[in-house]
């Protein structure tokens, strides 16, 4: 098959010149289109309108009462030579009253004579030319009538004659040969007149169009040093806005390819510790997978223990050992029931399938309470916890369900490793320029190393694994906290005292 042929862009600056010459000479060869076609159809159009508008002041003279002869003689004679001198056109009045008076005016014509014997002819219907009647106004005719001049030369004529209501006659007469020599003047100057405007719109065109294409050249040589990867080159300004904004553009996109090189330079460097990273999390999902393996098999493992020593020695065993074998097996249960709801709970949250429903509510009466609810397991301690607070209430925003699971993760840690001085706190501390309060739960007792502060967050982690163990922690908690303070970016942190952990919290008020 032959190939096609790939057809060559035509460049800007043609194109442009060629736009401009062809409006220009398709404007001027519309006009004289125009003019050729309607200007002596709008010549005889306004022609006619003059005709009515001039015998509607002729009747006006006419039907004026009680005027005198000599008055009604100089109005038509004011009116006619207006009439004539205006539009360019002949006239004839003729008047005689009841008594024999009389007068006959013209105006704007060259014979006199000529034009009371036309007149004449027409009211008595005598040796009528060759005439085509366009409208009657009562006793008034318009009419296009053709007059033989010589043997083979006629002259076409635009009349308006009749009488009026005071019996005075008149004729109006304009000349059409006249407008068809000027049309056919006018015609020809156009072109003339159109040619040379052409001539020089070509130079013109092609002066404005070079111009118009010179920045677009540069924004071209600019470009193609872009793709060359030279970003240090710049279109400098023109006189066209438009084209300016697009160097400008041109420019942003150069400094943002020249940024985006470079950032990929630097992410080059960092995708080896992001694929260092990832062997990390592969190594903490297999960390995961084991601790709770690990979790799990423990009180499984009592839990079978037990209940085969049940079923053993069913007969052997007393009442009080059964009893405290179930207590056994039942608090194992417990264990792995609390696990398994912490780590949907954790599952969710850190999935974002479970949704926060703020609500407006006091935080120290929210917290007093969840503290008194721990009341039986500080008593068996001999712990007092204790609220730091006096004054008005302090109002939150907050999802008061999600708030309860963080402060009794914060006081049963502390009740936790509270030392013998016994000593567990909660105190509130107002920021009033970011609108926040900060609430923390303080227990005495020995500082977190430093070198394990960031990794209590973490899922699974125990600082002391044998004393967690004792009071059932499964190293859960304080990562459920983490995941419900971080999705309503919420500051948190523990701090290590003189004497004691602080736990806090920062809540908007707002």
């Amino acid at each position: 098959m032959r190939a096609k042929r790939t057809r060559e862009p035509v460049s800007v600056q043609r194109k442009l010149s060629t736009m401009m010459l062809f409006l220009v000479f398709f404007s001027i060869g519309l006009t004289a289109l125009i003019n050729w076609v309607f200007q002596d159809k709008y010549y005889l159009f306004k022609t006619r309108e003059m005709f009515e508008d001039s015998h509607e002041k002729l009747r006006a003279v006419a039907n004026e009462p009680n005027s005198s002869i000599l008055q009604k003689r100089s109005e038509y004679d004011y009116l006619i030579g207006n009439i004539a001198r205006n539009q360019n056109c002949s006239i004839i009045i003729n008047y005689e009253d009841p008594f024999g008076s009389g007068f006959s005016l013209t105006a704007g014509a060259e014979n006199q004579q000529y034009m009371n014997f036309k007149l004449r002819n027409y009211l008595s219907g005598v040796a009528l030319p060759e005439r085509t009647i366009e409208r009657m106004y009562g006793d008034a005719v318009l009419q296009v009538s053709r007059e033989n001049i010589s043997y083979d030369h006629y002259k076409n004529l635009y009349e308006l004659w009749g009488r009026l209501d005071d019996d005075t006659t008149f004729m109006i007469m304009v000349t059409i040969d006249d407008i068809e020599k000027t049309v056919q003047t006018s015609t020809q100057f156009i072109l003339i007149l159109g040619a040379l405007f052409g001539i020089i719109s070509a130079g013109i065109a092609i002066y404005f169009s070079d111009r118009f294409a010179r920045p677009i050249r540069r924004l071209n040589k600019v470009t193609r040093e872009m793709a060359e990867m030279n970003f240090d080159v710049r279109y400098e300004e023109d006189s066209y806005r438009e084209i300016n904004e697009l160097g400008y553009s041109v420019n942003h996109m150069s400094e943002k390819m020249k940024e985006f090189i470079s950032e990929l330079k630097q992410k080059n460097v960092k995708l080896k510790r992001t694929l260092h990273k990832r062997e990390e999390m592969d190594d903490m999902r297999k960390e995961f997978i084991s601790n709770v393996s690990h979790e799990l098999k423990t009180p499984i493992a009592l839990i079978m223990g037990y209940a085969e020593g049940l079923k053993m020695g069913i007969n052997d065993t007393s009442p009080e050992e059964r009893n405290q074998y179930c207590d056994v097996i039942t608090d194992e249960a417990n264990r792995m029931n609390k696990m398994v709801q912490n780590l949907l709970m954790l599952t969710e949250l850190e999935f974002g399938e479970n949704e926060m429903q703020p609500e407006r509510f006091d935080i120290v009466d929210f917290v007093t309470n969840i503290a008194e609810s721990f009341r039986i397991v500080a008593q068996k301690k001999d712990v007092t916890i204790r609220i730091l607070h006096e004054g008005d209430p302090i109002m939150i925003w907050s999802d008061p369900w999600k708030l309860e699971t963080v402060f009794r993760n914060f006081i049963s840690n502390a009740l936790n490793h509270v030392d013998e001085h016994k000593k567990v706190e909660i105190n509130f501390k107002m920021k009033p320029k970011e609108q926040r309060v900060r609430v923390g739960v303080f227990n005495s007792g020995e500082p977190i190393p430093r070198e394990i502060k960031d990794r209590i967050w973490e899922k699974f982690y125990k600082a002391d694994k044998a004393r967690t163990r004792d009071y059932g922690g499964n190293g859960i908690g304080l990562s459920i906290v983490k995941a419900i303070l971080e999705i309503r970016k919420l500051p948190y942190g523990c701090i290590n005292r003189s004497n004691g952990v602080e736990f806090y919290v920062e809540l908007e008020t707002k």
